[in-house]
Formats: C-alpha cells, structure tokens, sequence
C-alpha cells in the first residue's frame, strides 16, 4: 500500500480507483527514471489486462473524433484579435471567449460582445476567479508565487460579482 493518498481532481476515467491510478503512475514513474512520459503510460494501458486501460477510448474513431474536438477549442481559444496589425506593440486580445449555459451547454462567444453583456460578463469573472484558485492551489508550494496569487485572488474576493 502506498504512502500518498491518490484521488483525481475531475472524474472522466473509466471509473478506475484513483489510489489504484496514482500507485501504477509511481510505478512507471520509478520504472523510467523518476519522469512519466505520456507516450509511455498509453503504450502500457494498451494492455486490455492493465489498471490504466479503462481510463482512455480505444475505439480511434471515437478517439478521432474527441481529439477533432480537443483541436477545435485550441483553435478557438488561441485565436486572437490585434487592432493595430503594422504595429509592434499592439496588444492582443482574445477574439472567444468559452462560456457554459444550461440551456445551450458550452461554446464560445465573441470576447468583447460577452464583455458588453452583464451576466456573461459575470460567469467569465466567476470562471477566471476559479482558474485563478486553482493556479493558487497548484503553485502555494512555491514561496514566490504564493503571495502573488493571494494578492490576485484579495482582489477578486473584494470585486467579483455574486453567481447568479
């Protein structure tokens, strides 16, 4: 039995053991010289007898598919807008922004429209101000980000706008 308790920050594994998960990640981790290559851990879970293999499709049609996705919305997030092209110094801005509604589920709507829109406008603050607690969450080990974030997430805990 494993010292370190193991459990997955969302769920979407196959319904696989999370302590189960985190003790083969330590083996293959220790395995290959304290570093786990993505590569390596499909290769291994290719295995039907495996404890990895229920976490990923193996169907690559549907693999495919989910992967066209996966493109799609790094396309979409990636894409920028620059007011001032012939400019060195214009800045960017995002041209999407992703956005979740229980009546259309999620997409991706125009930046500055959502901006002008008071509800979408305080979904993406209340969705910024969880990446911004989980960035906290996933750096307070290291001392000199650690007051950074808090300094950030004061801010938003004085200005952020009730969920609605």
């Amino acid at each position: 039995m494993s010292e370190k308790h193991f459990k997955f920050k969302r769920s979407g594994f196959g319904g696989i053991d999370p302590q189960v998960a985190g003790e083969t990640l330590e083996k293959i981790r220790a395995e290959n010289d304290g570093v786990i290559r993505p590569q390596t851990v499909v290769e291994l879970a290719k295995n039907p007898k495996h404890p990895l293999h229920p976490a990923f499709e193996w169907s690559d049609t549907k693999a495919a598919a989910k992967y066209r996705i996966a493109q799609a919305r790094r396309l979409i997030a990636c894409t920028v807008v620059v007011q001032h092209p012939s400019h060195r110094s214009s800045q960017a801005r995002l041209a999407y922004v992703s956005i979740g509604t229980p009546q259309a589920g999620s997409g991706y709507v125009e930046a500055q429209e959502a901006m002008n829109h008071e509800e979408v406008r305080k979904r993406i603050l209340l969705d910024a101000y969880r990446q911004l607690q989980a960035w906290h969450n996933r750096f307070k080990h290291l001392k000199e980000l650690a007051g950074t974030l808090d300094v950030v997430r004061q801010e938003l805990d004085q200005n952020l706008p009730e969920a609605g």
